[in-house]
C-alpha cells in the first residue's frame, strides 16, 4: 500500500485516477479549490479526503505526489512548495505512463468519442478484472486488475507519454487550435502515438485523416481497421436504424462474424461501439 497525494484532485482525469488507486488498496487524499465540482461526489463516497490548497499539505510524508496539469508554481502554493523544497513529484501523465507499464492497457483516442467509447468498453469488460479511467471523472478498479482502460487525450500530445498495449482511434479532426497548427499537425500527433503501441492500433478506416495517418506510418505498426468500406479489416454491413436503436452485422474477409443490436442511434455511436468489438 502506498500513500498518495493529488494536487488538483477534482480534475476529471485526476479524480478518476485517485478512485482507481484507492480501489487498489492505496491510501489516497488530495487538495483542490473550495467550490463544488461534480467529481468530488465520487471521491467523498470512496472515503477520499479533499483538502483546501495549503503549502504545508505537501510537507507530509507521501510515497507519491501527483500534480494536476492545470497547476504550476506560479498559480499554486503547493506546487511552489514542491519546487522550493525540491520534493519529488509526478505530473498526472508521467504517473499514468509508469502505471500502465505494469498492465495490459487499452488507450482510447480520437478527436471525438473518447469518453463514450471508454464507457462502452468498460461495460464489455465488466465481468473481468479491470481498471477503467473515463474522462467524465469515473474511475473504478478491481483488485489484481488484468486490463487497464483509459482515455488517451491528444491535447498538447499528452498521449505520447503512453505506450499502451492497444490503441483505439475513433476519428481524427482539427481541434485544439490553441496548440495544433493545422489538421496535418494533428495527424502527425496521432501517427506518433500509433507508433508507440505495443500490439495493435484499432482505427476507423473510413476517416480520411486516419487513412493519411496510416499511409505515413513506418509499416511496422500493426493496424486493424473497421468501417463501411470494403477494404477495412472489419466491415460494417446491414446497418439499419429501428424503433429500438441500431442493428448491424460485422464481416471479416467476407465472412460474417456476428449480428449486433445497439440501444441508441446515430452512425457516430455505431462507430464508437464497433471500435470496442473488433
Amino acid at each position: 500500500m502506498a500513500k498518495i497525494y493529488f494536487i488538483g484532485i477534482k480534475g476529471a482525469g485526476m479524480s478518476a485516477l485517485a478512485n482507481i488507486l484507492k480501489d487498489l488498496g492505496n491510501e489516497v487524499n488530495g487538495s483542490d479549490i473550495d467550490g463544488y465540482v461534480f467529481t468530488e461526489k465520487a471521491l467523498l463516497a470512496n472515503g477520499i479526503e479533499i483538502l483546501p490548497f495549503a503549502a504545508e499539505n505537501v510537507l507530509t510524508s507521501y510515497d507519491v505526489i501527483i500534480k494536476g496539469n492545470a497547476f504550476n508554481g506560479e498559480n499554486n502554493v503547493e506546487v511552489a512548495q514542491l519546487l522550493e523544497q525540491n520534493i519529488d513529484h509526478n505530473s498526472y501523465y508521467e504517473f499514468l505512463a509508469d502505471f500502465l507499464q505494469n498492465n495490459n492497457s487499452i488507450g482510447i483516442s480520437g478527436t471525438h468519442g473518447k469518453t463514450t467509447t471508454t464507457g462502452l468498453l468498460a461495460q464489455i469488460f465488466s465481468d473481468q478484472k479491470i481498471a477503467s479511467l473515463i474522462g467524465d471523472g469515473t474511475g473504478v478498479a478491481t483488485k489484481n486488475a488484468e486490463y487497464f482502460l483509459f482515455e488517451a487525450c491528444e491535447y498538447k500530445r499528452h498521449f505520447l507519454y503512453y505506450a499502451p498495449t492497444y490503441l483505439i482511434i475513433t476519428n481524427i479532426e482539427f481541434d485544439h487550435p490553441d496548440y495544433f497548427a493545422d489538421v496535418d499537425d494533428v495527424i502527425d500527433a496521432f501517427g506518433a502515438a500509433a507508433q508507440k503501441v505495443q500490439k495493435a492500433v484499432i482505427a476507423f478506416g473510413d476517416d480520411i485523416h486516419v487513412q493519411t495517418m496510416i499511409q505515413r506510418l513506418d509499416g511496422d505498426t500493426p493496424i486493424i481497421t473497421f468501417g463501411f468500406d470494403e477494404d477495412n479489416t472489419y466491415r460494417i454491413m446491414n446497418y439499419e436504424p429501428n424503433s429500438e436503436g441500431i442493428s448491424f452485422s460485422l464481416e471479416k474477409s467476407g465472412k460474417e462474424i456476428g449480428i449486433f443490436s445497439l440501444p441508441f442511434y446515430g452512425k457516430h455511436m455505431l462507430i464508437n461501439a464497433v471500435s470496442t468489438l473488433v
